[in-house]
């Protein structure tokens, strides 16, 4: 019981890793599309 919380928990902590990349690089890629829609 106690490692199947273990795994489920790392499990847990990677997937949360992931969709905080997955949020910081949409984020950038909006930022950059903006800007470039002002630029022009």
């Amino acid at each position: 019981m106690t490692d199947y919380k273990k795994m489920y928990f790392q499990l847990a902590a990677k997937v949360a890793d992931a969709m905080d990349l997955l949020l910081k690089a949409q984020h950038v890629e909006c930022v950059t599309m903006l800007e470039r829609a002002s630029n022009h």
